[in-house]
């Protein structure tokens, strides 16, 4: 019994501790802030196309890093034709990474944001064709082990 109140008076601690509000500044609202109280309201946005053909590519992948300890901190995926917004970033510095498929990525480094500005306008994001070179390839046939004529079976 005295294990089963011991428990229970923990866990009534232990909630109430963690109910604390986060202090949040007067000018913010709660819909433009992260749990740690600073504001997440600036976007990142650009569009994505092939290098030499400027075709849209849609589907490729954005990543946001921060600089100091290359830690992901959002992504998202360029629309039909080509475009991306990525939202709900804190100030500070980042990089950005664009990926698609059979292309190399493109970083774009020093990328900035701070209290003054809610967009960064990245342009336009070329994406090269990745080509690899292969070594030589041999090409080898080999007779059938095993030959089905009409009326028989033919094994070698």
């Amino acid at each position: 019994m005295k294990k089963i109140c011991f428990f229970a008076l923990f866990s009534v601690i232990a909630f109430t501790i963690n109910a604390q509000p986060v202090a949040i500044p007067p000018n913010v609202s709660n819909a433009e802030t992260s749990t740690s109280g600073l504001p997440r309201n600036a976007s990142i946005q650009g569009k994505v196309i092939e290098a030499g053909s400027n075709t849209p590519l849609e589907y490729a992948q954005i990543a946001i890093y921060s600089a100091s300890d290359s830690a992901l901190i959002a992504g998202g995926i360029a629309g039909l034709n080509g475009e991306f917004n990525i939202s709900g970033l804190r100030p500070g510095q980042y990089y950005v990474d664009a990926k698609f498929i059979g292309f190399e990525s493109t970083i774009i480094d020093n990328v900035t944001i701070d209290r003054n500005i809610s967009t960064i306008e990245l342009g336009t994001v070329e994406l090269n064709p990745a080509s690899e070179n292969l070594g030589e390839v041999n090409v080898t046939a080999q007779d059938r082990p095993i030959v089905y004529n009409i009326d028989k079976r033919v094994i070698d």
